[in-house]
This record gives structure tokens, sequence and C-alpha cells, in this order.
């Protein structure tokens, strides 16, 4: 179940803590690794929001996973969480904090969706041009490989998408010729 209020209340309580104990760029990391965790591995979610598992059973499993690879300030956060019942929803606090952590670093989030793999000199010059247009500072760029688009590329980045794929444009084509527009009356 998602609730993204609860996540962003707790995710803007540990970045607080975060901030006062200097520990921000720290727990940032922090939360990446939660949530690649919770992602990568079903059966740790499902552990995570089963309410048939107690609590103290949780916290010994999530250290076996998680203790040695985060600072103390996330470890004291994941151990409260767990303690207030509130571990279903893991992933969503570690997500809420990166986008918080994000907004207040001036991170922009830029997803590019390709058909094929580009290189590492197109996607410096992607978030060059990015960084001029769109008056960004800092870009954090995501790769996604997707074949149905053709050609082209998709990006997409605080609530804005530009679709230059093929795919797109051949759907418009598409619906030009549907509408039969290019017939004359006669």
């Amino acid at each position: 179940m998602r609730n993204p209020r609860l996540a962003g209340v707790y995710a803007k309580s540990l970045l607080d803590f975060a901030k006062n104990a200097n520990q921000l760029d720290a727990v940032s990391q922090d939360m990446q690794y939660v949530k690649a965790a919770c992602n990568v591995s079903p059966e740790f979610a499902r552990l995570l929001a089963s309410p048939i598992i107690k609590d103290d059973k949780k916290v010994s499993v999530v250290a076996a996973v998680l203790k040695d690879k985060v600072s103390a300030p996330t470890w004291a956060f994941l151990t409260l969480v767990i303690q207030k019942n509130r571990a279903q929803y893991l992933a969503q606090m570690a997500q809420a904090f990166i986008e918080q952590y994000d907004a207040l670093n001036g991170i922009h989030e830029v997803l590019l969706t390709t058909a094929v793999a580009i290189d590492d000199n197109t996607q410096k010059m992607i978030v060059d041009r990015l960084k001029g247009s769109a008056q960004f500072d800092k870009v954090k760029l995501e790769s996604k490989i997707n074949p149905d688009i053709i050609g082209g590329f998709i990006l997409e980045f605080d609530n804005k998408l530009i679709d230059a794929s093929i795919s797109r444009k051949l759907n418009d084509l598409k619906l030009q010729f549907a509408d039969k527009s290019y017939v004359s009356v006669v």
C-alpha cells in the first residue's frame, strides 16, 4: 500500500536529523542503498511488509542486510521505523528522502529513454545542453533503453516530457492519415 504523505513526513524528519548531525551526504547514499535493497529483493520488501513477522525479527534481518553498510543516523532511523510498525513504507521513505535531498541541493533528476544504449560523450552532451537551456545547476541523468521507441529519445524532467522518438512521429503521421485531411474534397 502506498502512503506518500507518511513517507514524506518521515523523510523530512530524517533530512532534518541528518542535516543537524552533519551527515546529510552519508545518509543520502544510505537511502540510495536502502531503496536499491528494497527494489532488488522482493523477498526483503515482503519481509518488511509482513504483519506476521515480529518487529524484533525484522530488526535482526535488516541488521544482517544493512547495518554494516549504512551510517549510524540511518541505522537509528531504520530501527525507529521498524519499531513504529512502518517498515512496509521504507522504500517509499527512501524515495521521498532522495527527492527532498535533490530539491534541497538543486539536483534535477532527468530520465533519458533511447532505443539503443548511448555512449558517455552523448550523455554528457545532453547534460550540458540541459544545464544551458533549462538553467539546471546539477543534473542526475538516468538512462533507460526501450527498443519500442524505434529511434530518437524521450526526456522526462520536472513534470515535463520531450518526446523526440520515431514511434511518436510515426503515430502522429498515422493520425494525420486517419484524419484524411490530405485528400481534397470535390
